[in-house]
Formats: structure tokens, C-alpha cells, sequence
């Protein structure tokens, strides 16, 4: 039973950040989830990847994402690396998604 419950806190908060970037770049959750790989998506995609892995393994980040877990790691990494020499793209997309959280 925990464990279902778990399952639908995550479910939340996964449909909070996909609102979040719909509210704050107009890309829908069918976007992020859809298979297109152009410019901007693609990077809110992997900030939504970011997100989205908070207590949750790249395992499951590929079931919810529909990717490869090998996608999931690449899109992670490439965040937090763009984070860690303060990327100021990256830092003011997390910021806009952020105040929409």
C-alpha cells in the first residue's frame, strides 16, 4: 500500500513540473514526452529530466520519458555539469520552471 501511495506522490510532482514548463515555455506534456529532438525542446526536456529525478532511478525516468535510460543519464549529467560552472542559460530556465513550481 506505501508503496502505491508513493508512486502517486510521484505522479504528482511529476505533473506539477510538467505544468510548470507548459505555464512558463508553452511546451505541453505531450511535447516533452513526444519524439521530437529540435531546439529549445530538447533542452527543457532535459531540465524536465533534472527535475524530475529527485528519489527516483534513471530506470524509471526512461518509462515516464519514453527513452532509453542511457538518455535519462546524459540528459541529468548534462544539467548538473551546465549547473555546476553556472551555465546562466541553464540556471535562468531551472529559475523561470522554479517560480511556476
Amino acid at each position: 500500500m506505501a508503496r502505491s501511495n508513493h508512486r502517486y506522490v510521484d505522479m504528482i510532482s511529476l505533473n506539477k513540473i510538467f505544468k510548470a514548463i507548459e505555464t512558463a515555455y508553452g511546451f505541453s506534456k505531450d511535447d516533452l514526452l513526444g519524439y521530437n529532438r529540435k531546439q529549445p525542446l530538447a533542452t527543457i526536456r532535459q531540465l524536465a529530466v533534472y527535475l524530475a529525478r529527485d528519489g527516483r532511478t534513471f530506470i524509471q525516468l526512461s518509462k515516464i520519458f519514453k527513452r532509453h535510460h542511457a538518455c535519462m543519464l546524459y540528459s541529468f549529467y548534462s544539467v548538473r555539469d551546465r549547473m555546476s560552472y553556472h551555465d546562466y542559460e541553464v540556471e535562468e530556465l531551472i529559475k523561470k520552471i522554479e517560480e511556476e513550481l
